[in-house]
């Protein structure tokens, strides 16, 4: 995520210094960079940075292509997840329903349609948020969709962890990883391995459940995903497996291809 977080600064200042920007705009420059830059301070433990930074995309997203302030406000939606949920979910959910419904574009509606399903969990209408969360991961394997699909499945894996149902969690979380083998897309990692050891437990099995708990600490070493280890080490005290790590000190190098 620092070298991830570096890249995007010097991408971004690349760009601002070429004669016409505007070339640019068919890779939705500047804020598809910003998003990333953001995800990136988000993981590394500066959520302040994180949200400054997405605030400024979305401004600037908002004067631009609708295709451009949709997949803004799509990933932006992500980082609410991360921390889940802020101030701005549900004002930035509704605009991107209004566009995605105007659009009439099945992937925009059912994305859409997962985080309205996070929101029903939220209230407690379990089942019903579950089945719009599904409908929406059917909806994306139906178009061929591989991107951020690993963080989804680990969202809904926690809801179904919580409702106790953890065969169902762990065979979402069995196919989040494969598909962060398959595709090297290993920026929710250490989420998954959290999940993952959080199963184990669930069943018993303490000794897979402390497996899952090593890998993810060094996972977030290499990465220096401060925010992942944090959560990590939280659950691990819960579940009385192990005295927690020392966390990876924040914007510290990380390892070549962890993120």
């Amino acid at each position: 995520f620092a070298q991830a977080y570096d890249v995007m600064v010097r991408s971004l200042a690349d760009a601002g210094r070429l004669q016409s920007p505007d070339l640019l705009t068919h890779y939705q420059y500047p804020v598809a960079a910003m998003v990333y830059q953001a995800f990136a301070a988000y993981c590394l433990g500066r959520p302040e940075e994180a949200r400054a930074i997405s605030d400024q995309a979305l401004a600037i997203s908002r004067q631009s292509a609708q295709f451009t302030h949709s997949l803004t406000l799509a990933n932006i939606l992500i980082l609410e997840r991360m921390q889940h949920g802020t101030d701005r979910t549900a004002a930035l959910l509704e605009e991107l329903e209004h566009i995605a419904l105007a659009r009439g574009a099945p992937f925009w509606v059912d994305l859409v349609g997962y985080h309205q399903g996070m929101d029903d969990v939220a209230r407690g209408d379990l089942e019903t948020g579950i089945a719009r969360m599904r409908q929406a991961l059917a909806t994306f394997e139906a178009n061929s969709v591989e991107v951020e699909i690993p963080f989804y499945e680990a969202m809904l894996a926690e809801v179904l962890i919580d409702a106790g149902r953890i065969t169902e969690a762990d065979s979402l979380l069995v196919d989040a990883r494969a598909r962060v083998e398959r595709t090297r897309e290993r920026w929710p990692l250490a989420e998954i391995l959290r999940l993952e050891m959080a199963c184990a437990a669930a069943t018993g099995d303490r000794d897979a459940a402390r497996r899952h708990l090593t890998e993810g600490r060094t996972v977030c070493a290499a990465q220096a995903a401060t925010i992942w280890a944090e959560r990590l080490e939280a659950d691990a005290r819960k579940l009385g497996l192990a005295a927690p790590a020392p966390h990876p000190a924040p914007g510290a190098s990380a390892m070549p291809g962890a993120a």
